[in-house]
């Protein structure tokens, strides 16, 4: 089981193992960066995103913007207002990402052909490996950090006694 989880590691940073990796981890999200890849997505992952899309809308776009523009204008509270509006607007950043998936995949494209003329065991190869080892390490920390801030995000409430929500205001429709 782990021989097959050891090609995640740092011993693996050439680039197409590391767009493989990541294209692996973007296909559950029926995101496709590699072209080379034509194995095709099964259906219950599209059914999934969609879902998952579904209810991401409703909470973070639709309910958002209810609690900003009707609930919170009547209750004349602007600060928890503007609280709920820029946790609304900073979730949106992910979604705009997605309508540049074509150049992404070309980019993509373009760096894999710059990464096969490129002759191995040359100078130029090696700090190119090199750097993608730094990056692939800089990667792993941050998602450490990402997750272990959700992590903390959910068991904060847990054990504060008396406390719910990190935010109290936010109100689903």
């Amino acid at each position: 089981m782990w021989s097959g989880a050891s090609k995640y590691g740092l011993r693996y940073c050439d680039l197409p193992t590391m767009l493989s990796n990541v294209g692996f981890f973007l296909r559950p999200l029926t995101i496709i960066i590699d072209n080379r890849r034509k194995e095709r997505i099964p259906l219950y992952w599209y059914a999934a995103t969609g879902l998952s899309i579904a209810c991401y809308s409703y909470i973070y776009q639709i309910s958002m913007l209810w609690s900003v523009f009707s609930y919170f204008t009547r209750a004349d509270d602007v600060l928890a207002g503007i609280v709920i509006f820029s946790l609304g607007v900073s979730s949106e950043i992910g979604l705009v990402k997605l309508c540049f998936i074509d150049k992404i995949q070309k980019i993509t494209e373009g760096y894999l052909k710059s990464d096969a003329a490129s002759a191995r065991n040359s100078r130029f190869s090696k700090n190119i490996l090199h750097t993608m080892q730094s990056v692939k390490k800089r990667g792993v920390i941050f998602w450490l950090v990402i997750i272990s801030n959700g992590v903390v995000y959910l068991v904060k409430p847990i054990v504060t006694p008396g406390r719910h929500f990190m935010e109290d205001q936010f109100i689903i429709l």
